[in-house]
């Protein structure tokens, strides 16, 4: 189940519409969450309704990402900063990723897509375009 506090207008989530005749727990649909969508978080934060995007590298492609070596990734929004796929590291200055950057920056990606577009709009004031 996801948070209210977890979301913002814009992420990608999936999500379980009982309207639709689908078992309970079946989340197939892809939404964009709105106002209402959160309100419905609050209002009944153990209905279950959205589910969290696993991040996945077809995703990240998909978002503009490219590939930068094994598990690690890059954005046209971020200049000298790398993101990498299953690390516990978070640090500066790393000769094997920031290659002629002189400084960059190394973070560790979030497992799940939505916790993605809000670290981009965080930074960069930006919504993050996904092809999906």
């Amino acid at each position: 189940m996801m948070k209210a506090n977890e979301l913002r207008i814009g992420n990608l989530v999936y999500c379980w519409n009982p309207a639709y005749n689908v078992p309970p727990n079946t989340y197939d649909t892809i939404i964009t969450i709105n106002w209402k969508h959160i309100r419905n978080c609050v209002e009944q934060p153990n209905h279950g309704t959205y589910k969290p995007i696993p991040l996945t590298e077809e995703i990240l492609l998909k978002a503009g990402f490219e590939k930068s070596g094994e598990g690690i990734f890059n954005h046209d929004y971020f200049n000298g900063v790398y993101f990498e796929i299953d690390s516990e590291f978070i640090g500066n200055d790393n000769e094997n990723i920031c290659g002629d950057f002189d400084e960059c920056v190394h973070i560790r990606m979030p497992k799940e897509l939505h916790k993605l577009q809000n670290i981009v709009f965080d930074l960069t004031g930006k919504e993050l375009e996904i092809k999906l």
